[in-house]
């Protein structure tokens, strides 16, 4: 599956042979690595989860050649052995190594084995033989790749719960991962950590010590071969607050310490950097915070919060990790609750510096939100750790989220995702360096991992989550321009978009507000030619004004079906439904049997429409001149003939002419709508959420404009409601962006309007026309369209990017204005999505539309990830 927000692109890697998501698994804790080679090839590891009843978990794995658009997942390195902790690296040649962890449900073990990709992570040889990589839990490891004395050793750590049986071990493997020498206590204990290697082949091995402190332990002779490695710099760091556990992740980490080193060669050369999500003084919940050596480790910053929002203690900021660029940029990601009113629904937030950390970017939402607390398996987490992997334009991204909703548990399901991030606002091609090799050892393979799934794979519907108020700046050639006018004015007229086509079609509406200027006809735009065309069709009576229509499939094929309307200077309404088809021009009545119950008074006409799992659902009516409507009702196409509708929970209030539409896991938004009051129609600012699947009412921010009588859009994970609006200053050209921004990424249009057909191909195309003018009575036929290029190549983002921040920077919606987004250019227009009759596929949606989660984001961590070092007990085993 593939998860669109604004310009960025998350692409689903745990998925069966036809890219579809698997129903029923779980797979988090990911790892991502880049072959320096050839930025086209990755390979992300996983914990793999084929039943999510059960805490049985494997080693699985993906791969890509096309720089992260499609995955490939081949399955787990061994059937049936139990596995977690997945670690990858690539050395400087791009072969992949993969460490894992081996134990057994009991978990009456913990031993690591090592493996290893010569082919792009399409297949993995084991090197150490089974359990034969020693380590343990919580294990870590990283490759010299230096050109000293220690090039292609490994290294690894743990956290004291390991195969030896000792305290917090380091081990050290001189041959490629083969064999690994004994292991050696680390002064400290540190734990939850990583490690990495300076251009002068020192080892630094960091991790969590007690309260705010963590430790940078440096071993400046592990790169010697004859030599037992010794650890000659134990240095104390403060990074504002402790490690955490449980809250928002369960049973899991809210975090792990993640140490790296510049090898730019620049100023910035042998830096050392740390950064974890740590609990502040005073608070449960967790920030990113973020230090720099400049002296090897002698001495470190005082740490610095790169998340940027106001302080707020209900906010989690967790599972930071970053990555420091060869060119010296770091970017970092993790995952924040900012913009969510239950304060634990999940984005994944970037940020960047190019001045050693000293100031970083505004922060930048890059992934639709989810719903953390759904898709546990048996073991009530969705892991401890997500990685980025960074290269001179832009970081690779490898997280779990949960996007897809398995309709057998009633609620999403945890899966690893690939996104791209860049400084320049958007994805960036993937640079593919010319290495030049030093061989690495190369070994002698004792198995060879041929896994397949095991999963059955069944294609699912789309993710839930919050939109979102953090934008980029509009991105380069997008922008609105006229379009060819009708044939005739026209208002209150339903714009469809019918993907099997790529036409933008009007469906009914009248020429005027004159009883008899009913238009009982159908308008084609072609974008192909740049016109308009009257069809022969004549549509099946004169109430085609304030339809609600959406593409429905029956047997596979898509029609557009509408519903209700009324007929100028008229008091009543229809309750019939037609369909017609674009491709025959043709046009069908259902029987009476099949006619819209919300009309059963003659009277009502429908309120906010919107598709969703190839069912159209009606939110509201106006029972006309008398009081706006407050049921939901919805239809099913392929139901049999009399049972095609199906009354659903009633919204909060009566809303009519309302803003409307689907977004990311079928749930449908609301937001705007218009009322009658004191005989008058008036702009409300009604703003709710609707979940077809749990049949419950969520709540979403009130959009901050009143307005009405328009449409609602879902436009690449981003609701917007479009101008419309009935009392002054209204009618509006301003696009509103849930929730709640404006300007970017689709500004506002040129015309103020209202009741005017609007649609989109969700992705890159707006198409609208006609209705009221600004003056509210005059009928338009003009035509606007708002274009977006795909797939262009990225302008490669300039030094000075980040002159204009200063570590004092205040965020405001607006934060990225100083960047340069740009559209995807790594997926072409049909890699990214391609529009499809429910329009699911690219939005966001509430992933809890209850209001009243389960957990809340103030649990107080478990003391088992608390423990004191040196005289703490042993942890308990998390693997």
């Amino acid at each position: 599956m593939i998860s669109q927000f604004g310009l960025f692109t998350s692409y689903q890697a745990n998925v069966d042979q036809n890219g579809q998501n698997i129903v029923g698994d779980a797979a988090n804790e990911c790892v991502i690595s880049v072959d320096p080679t050839n930025g086209n090839k990755m390979t992300i590891a996983w914990r793999q989860f084929n039943n999510v009843t059960s805490n049985f978990r494997q080693g699985g794995w993906g791969y890509t050649t096309d720089g992260g658009i499609h995955w490939t997942f081949p399955g787990t390195l061994e059937n049936n052995v139990f596995r977690s902790d997945p670690v990858t690296k690539s050395d400087e040649i791009g072969q992949f190594f993969y460490l894992s962890l081996q134990s057994n449900q009991a978990q009456s073990f913990f031993c690591d084995d090592m493996w290893r990709s010569t082919n792009g992570g399409q297949s993995w040889t084991l090197l150490s033989g089974e359990q034969g990589g020693g380590g343990g839990d919580k294990e870590w490891f990283t490759i010299d790749t230096t050109n000293g004395p220690g090039h292609g050793f490994q290294y690894q750590a743990d956290d004291g719960i390991n195969c030896s049986g000792g305290g917090v071990q380091f081990q050290r493997s001189t041959n490629g991962g083969v064999t690994w020498q004994a292991p050696i206590n680390i002064p400290n204990g540190p734990i939850y950590g990583t490690l990495d290697v300076d251009t002068n082949g020192n080892v630094f091995v960091g991790g969590w010590d007690t309260g705010p402190t963590f430790d940078c332990i440096r071993s400046s002779n592990a790169q010697i071969g004859t030599q037992t490695p010794t650890f000659d710099r134990i240095t104390p760091v403060n990074m504002g607050g402790p490690l955490g556990g449980g809250g928002i992740n369960g049973v899991g980490l809210t975090g792990m310490l993640f140490l790296a080193i510049d090898r730019s060669g620049g100023p910035t050369n042998n830096n050392i950097y740390m950064l974890a999500s740590v609990i502040p003084s005073g608070r449960s919940t967790t920030d990113v915070m973020f230090v720099r050596s400049t002296d090897g480790g002698v001495t470190f910053s005082a740490p610095h919060k790169i998340n940027d929002d106001p302080v707020n203690p209900s906010k989690w900021h967790w599972f930071g990790t970053f990555s420091v660029a060869p060119n010296g940029r770091l970017d970092a990601v993790w995952y924040d609750t900012r913009n969510a009113a239950n304060n634990t629904d999940s984005q994944l937030f970037y940020s960047w510096s190019t001045d050693a950390g000293i100031t970083w970017s505004p922060n930048v939402a890059v992934s639709n939100a989810f719903n953390p607390f759904e898709g546990y398996p048996n073991q009530n987490k969705i892991g401890d750790y997500i990685t980025v992997v960074s290269d001179n334009t832009g970081g690779n991204v490898a997280y779990s989220a949960t996007f897809n909703f398995n309709p057998n548990r009633g609620q999403h399901e945890e899966d690893v995702y690939y996104v791209r991030v860049s400084p320049s606002g958007g994805s960036t091609p993937t640079p593919t360096p010319t290495a030049s090799p030093t061989a690495t050892p190369t070994l002698t393979a004792t198995a060879t991992a041929t896994a397949t799934p095991t999963a059955t794979p069944t294609a699912t519907h789309t993710p839930t989550a919050t939109p979102t108020p953090t934008p980029t700046a509009t991105a380069a050639g997008c922008s609105w321009s006229a379009g060819p006018d009708m044939p005739t004015p026209l208002v209150r007229a339903v714009g469809v978009y019918f993907p099997t086509d790529g036409n933008f079609y009007t469906m009914g509406g009248r020429t005027s507000d004159t009883a008899g200027s009913d238009f009982q006809h159908v308008l084609r735009y072609s974008p192909t030619s740049n016109s308009w065309t009257q069809m022969g069709v004549t549509l099946p009576d004169n109430q085609m004004n304030n339809m609600a229509c959406g593409v429905l499939t029956v047997s596979g094929t898509s029609y557009i079906y509408c519903v209700g309307g009324s007929a100028a200077g008229q008091t009543t309404a229809t309750a019939r439904v037609f369909f017609y088809n674009p491709v025959t021009d043709t046009v069908t009545t259902l029987t009476g049997a099949d006619n819209w119950p919300g009309d059963a008074a003659g009277t009502i006409l429908p309120g906010g429409f919107a598709v969703a799992n190839n069912k159209l659902y009606i939110l509201g009516g106006f029972n006309i001149n008398v009081a706006s409507t407050n049921q939901i009702w919805e239809f099913d196409p392929t139901a049999a003939a009399g049972s095609k509708w199906l009354q659903r929970v009633n919204t909060p209030e009566g809303v009519m002419y309302a803003p409307t539409c689907t977004l990311i896991g079928g749930i449908i938004y609301l937001a705007g709508a218009s009322d009658y009051q004191g005989g008058t129609v008036v702009d409300t600012t009604n703003s709710f959420s609707f979940d077809p699947v749990t049949n419950t009412i969520g709540s979403i921010p009130a959009i901050p404009r009143a307005t009405g009588e328009t449409r609602a859009l879902s436009f690449n994970g981003l609701m917007l409601v479009m101008g419309g609006g009935r009392v002054a200053p209204n009618p509006s050209n301003e696009v509103d962006i849930c929730c709640w921004t404006t300007g970017s990424p689709v500004p506002a249009f040129m015309t103020a309007r209202r009741n005017f057909p609007t649609d989109t191909n969700g992705t890159n195309r707006i198409w609208l026309s006609g209705g009221y003018a600004s003056d509210g009575i005059t009928p338009l036929s003009s035509m606007e369209i708002f274009t977006c290029a795909q797939g262009s190549p990225t302008p490669t983002p300039t030094a000075t990017a980040t002159a204009t921040h200063t570590p004092t920077a205040t965020p405001t919606a607006t934060a990225t204005a100083t960047h340069t987004p740009t559209a995807t250019p790594t997926a072409t227009a049909t890699a990214t999505h391609t529009p499809t009759a429910t329009p699911t596929a690219t939005a966001t949606a509430t992933a809890t539309p209850n209001a009243t989660p389960t957990a809340t984001p103030t649990l107080t961590p478990t003391p088992r990830f608390q423990p004191t070092p040196r005289t703490r007990p042993t942890p308990p085993p998390r693997p």
